[in-house]
């Protein structure tokens, strides 16, 4: 009794391992089939980002470029001409100047007044054939706010002479007056209202602080003349 329990345990175990092995033998390829669909399905799923995210980047530069051209015609828009003061266009129409853009942009930025009397120190400075160009001149005098001399008003609307030289400009002077103004070296200031040393040569006004604590350095324009073409 005791050896067919044995023997029926023994072939109940046997049994038991072959299930097992016939149920891994019909399992294993389902898991196999399984695995191969995630792997379709995960295939799919990536190529399905890849091209939504190529879209997405098509469409922000869509829209890049939509928003760049809508800005484009907002800045594009023309706004209206300041028209040039009929005073203006009289004196520069005598004086044989044509008004360019430069000119221009200044003529309307500024107060009508401001250019009329800038335009006083522009035939100042004719009248002393001190000007070799009329129109940068002009320019200078508007941007920088020169006057001509106030006791030579009169005689500047009145006279066509030339009057004493007083105020005549040593040569080459001009050209540097106008360059060391616009790098900042000397102030600005009318060369009309200039003053004179001793030896008779003009004074400027070298942006250079003094030991006095004075914010400029006053000197003839000769000095500062070579003080400035030693530093450059």
């Amino acid at each position: 009794m005791d050896e067919l329990a044995e023997r029926l345990k023994r072939e109940n175990e046997e049994l038991k391992q072959q299930l097992e092995e016939c149920h891994s033998r019909h399992t294993a390829p389902k898991h196999e089939d399984t695995i191969n669909i995630f792997q379709k399905q995960n295939e799919k799923l990536s190529l399905e980002i890849e091209r939504l995210t190529e879209e997405n980047t098509e469409l922000k530069n869509k829209l890049a470029r939509n928003t760049l051209k809508s800005s484009n015609k907002v800045t594009q828009i023309k706004r209206p001409t300041i028209p040039v003061p009929d005073s203006v266009k009289t004196e520069l129409k005598e004086l044989k100047i044509k008004i360019n853009s430069t000119l221009r942009r200044l003529i309307c930025s500024n107060p009508e007044e401001v250019v009329l009397e800038s335009i006083g120190a522009l035939r100042y400075a004719v009248l002393n054939n001190q000007v070799k160009n009329p129109s940068g001149f002009l320019v200078k005098a508007i941007k920088y706010r020169w006057k001509a001399p106030e006791d030579t008003l009169k005689h500047i609307v009145t006279s066509t002479k030339q009057p004493e030289g007083e105020h005549q400009f040593p040569e080459g002077f001009e050209e540097w007056f106008l360059e060391a103004i616009d790098k900042g070296f000397i102030s600005n200031e009318s060369p009309f209202n200039l003053l004179k040393n001793t030896e008779g040569d003009l004074l400027v006004k070298v942006n250079r602080p003094t030991s006095s604590e004075q914010p400029y350095t006053q000197m003839s324009w000769v000095e500062a003349k070579k003080i400035m073409d030693s530093d450059t």
